[in-house]
């Protein structure tokens, strides 16, 4: 009944009903001993919260899922996928730059420095937190599948975080074109991919900002 109830609002794009609804189909499953019905119904919960945007319980739930998975031999394989989607939903995440004054006072005996921090440390040290972040996850999942270490969506996600890291755009967009040849991506895949992708562009049109106006302010001085 619970999953009849979830399948309308699912139809008629009511996530927030539909998540809540499948929930509760899933976990009567569960209790029926129905482990492969209430996983489906637990992923497409988490589809809805991936339309509502809440990552964190796509996240929570996709991790569900595989732990779930690789408790059966029949299901293993299926585990990557779900980590996968996982995974990706850190990618997606927006990097939270600082707005406060950054600038930092190092106080000595008898005089004052100041150390003005640039664009470019601010930059660096927030992309580095958010992808220092999403190597330690991407190792911890092998607690959860130890074929995980070894398994294609982890070499991949691991060079998506190399070519950011490295700010190569060509890389990273060949990187993602051909694995989507490959093996499709979803649409929702795609968008958290997204997010990384314009990370770089937004970097590379900022710096590119700034040599135009160190050039036009050399052409004022020469005037």
């Amino acid at each position: 009944m619970e999953r009849k109830v979830a399948d309308l609002h699912f139809e008629s794009k009511h996530w927030e009903e539909a998540a809540f609804h499948y929930r509760k189909a899933a976990n009567f499953l569960s209790g029926e001993q129905l482990l492969d019905q209430s996983d489906y119904c637990l992923s497409l919960a988490s589809r809805c919260y991936e339309e509502l945007k809440l990552y964190e319980k796509v996240r929570e739930l996709e991790e569900l899922i595989a732990y779930g998975c690789v408790q059966s031999n029949l299901r293993r394989f299926n585990a990557r996928d779900h980590l996968f989607t996982a995974a990706l939903t850190l990618y997606g995440e927006f990097i939270q730059y600082p707005t406060t004054d950054v600038t930092e006072k190092i106080w000595r005996v008898g005089m004052q420095d100041e150390i003005h921090v640039t664009p470019d440390d601010v930059i660096a040290k927030s992309s580095k937190e958010k992808y220092d972040a999403i190597m330690i996850q991407l190792r911890a999942y092998e607690e959860i599948d130890y074929q995980w270490r070894v398994c294609k969506e982890q070499k991949f996600l691991q060079n998506i975080l190399t070519h950011r890291m490295n700010w190569d755009l060509h890389e990273l967009v060949d990187h993602i074109y051909y694995w989507h040849n490959v093996r499709p991506l979803s649409r929702m895949h795609l968008q958290y991919l997204k997010v990384v992708v314009e990370e770089v562009t937004t970097e590379f049109a900022r710096k590119k900002e700034l040599r135009e106006l160190e050039e036009m302010k050399k052409d004022l001085e020469k005037k």
